[in-house]
């Protein structure tokens, strides 16, 4: 099973819990997956939504992370389809699978505009974009490239992709 993680709060403190929204997926494509969340305080866990068919390729998953109550994941089947997916964790109910003209590696939710998310995507040619996907049109539109000198070589793994907060460096 793999687990891919939003979260939802930052932790503030040692005595305020965390909750995480994860996936948990196979590692066969098609396969049914499951979003829960579970408490760091309380070590419980919850399912939230089992995606299942028609949706079930939906499980080779990159990324995630949790906006105003919903649950946006990039999911990823290349060359035949990827894109971002909608889950309102308020209803549990599965919202919307969107085709998306770049794939997508990481997300987070968009600082200064909270109907966009802001992350990192590749179009087919495998060159690497800041780019942001608003939330009401559906479209994704490029920021900046990533530089293309010898020292900015992709390994294959979205791991090594990941948001900092250059006021807390180490928060996250």
């Amino acid at each position: 099973m793999q687990a891919h993680q939003a979260t939802n709060s930052t932790k503030q403190a040692t005595k305020q819990a965390t909750k995480l929204v994860l996936t948990g997926s196979s590692t066969l494509i098609p396969e049914s997956s499951t979003i829960y969340q579970f408490d760091t305080e309380s070590g419980t866990q919850e399912a939230l939504l089992d995606v299942a068919a028609p949706n079930e390729d939906l499980a080779a998953f990159s990324d995630a992370c949790v906006c105003g109550g919903k649950y946006y994941g990039v999911f990823a089947n290349p060359p035949m389809d990827f894109g971002i997916f909608t889950a309102d964790l308020g209803s549990n109910q599965f919202e919307a699978r969107t085709h998306t003209s770049n794939l997508w590696h990481k997300v987070t939710c968009d600082p200064t505009d909270d109907t966009k998310l802001v992350g990192v995507s590749s179009d087919t040619a495998g060159v690497f974009y800041i780019a942001k996907f608003d939330l009401v049109t559906l479209e994704d539109t490029t920021v900046a490239p990533f530089p293309t000198d010898s020292k900015a070589v992709w390994n294959g793994y979205d791991a090594q992709l990941q948001f900092d907060d250059p006021a807390r460096p180490s928060a996250l």
